[in-house]
């Protein structure tokens, strides 16, 4: 006959006292998500505080890039401008390639762009800064196994969800003016050899394609955030904090005197 104590322990429940592969791999992609997203408001916050910085730095690397192509384009034809800065650095001539030049030229009218609608991005550029380092304290406490943070973290991602969405709509000028830059900046490089009848087709559908990124890089964030969602609101998930807080305290209660 077996006593009650063995029933309660043959019983019990087994919470799951390891956290799952698919738990850490969410939680460090909201840790990394949040430290981009902080990172990238500071840095707005300070251009639309005054700060020169950033745009002088694109600038400088776009005139070392026309430095370096200069240099290339005369070492092929075997001329030499007098006056001409010698540019040899790889570098540079590393920017002066048609996509990496794109991608300066992108963040130059981003940052543009910006400056010109400011009221509405600088809440944006704050709420960037506040609800990123939310979601890398929600996501260091998971990982930590900190009980009472489940909850809490679930509201962080979905209020970084709804700023994504809002930036995205808020900020249509911003994203209009770097699909303009871009598609121009691709499409009129003196590499292209569109002729120019076909090139404000190609003009449009260069915007066109850059528009789509843009659209694709939302749905690819919401889909982490959901992913993240799921993770922490399933029942395995559950079950684990769950331990973690009767473990918790009972620990308490055995430190009482």
């Amino acid at each position: 006959m077996e006593s009650p104590r063995s029933n309660r322990t043959v019983d019990a429940p087994q919470a799951p006292n390891r956290r799952s592969k698919l738990f850490v791999v969410a939680m460090c992609l909201m840790w990394l998500f949040g430290m981009t997203t902080s990172a990238g408001g500071c840095s707005n916050v300070s251009f639309l505080r005054g700060s020169h910085e950033l745009p002088d730095t694109i600038q400088r690397l776009l005139d070392e890039a026309d430095a370096a192509s200069a240099e290339e384009k005369q070492g092929a034809t075997g001329t030499k401008t007098e006056g001409t800065p010698a540019v040899s650095a790889p570098f540079a001539v590393g920017v002066a390639r048609p996509i990496v030049r794109a991608s300066l030229v992108r963040e130059q009218a981003r940052l543009t762009a910006m400056g010109e609608v400011q009221h509405r991005a600088f809440p944006i550029a704050l709420a960037q800064v506040i609800l990123g380092l939310l979601l890398v304290l929600a996501a260091s406490a998971m990982l930590n196994r900190k009980a009472g943070w489940r909850s809490f973290a679930v509201q962080v991602i979905a209020a970084n969800a709804a700023l994504a969405i809002v930036a995205f709509v808020v900020l249509a000028p911003v994203r209009y003016a770097m699909a303009n830059a871009v598609a121009t900046e691709l499409v009129f490089a003196p590499e292209a050899e569109a002729p120019p009848e076909t090139r404000d087709a190609a003009l449009e559908s260069r915007r066109a394609e850059v528009a789509a990124t843009e659209l694709q890089l939302l749905v690819a964030q919401l889909a982490l955030f959901g992913f993240a969602a799921y993770v922490l609101l399933r029942p395995r998930t559950v079950a684990y904090f769950a331990s973690a807080a009767a473990a918790a305290a009972l620990e308490s209660d055995s430190d009482e005197p």
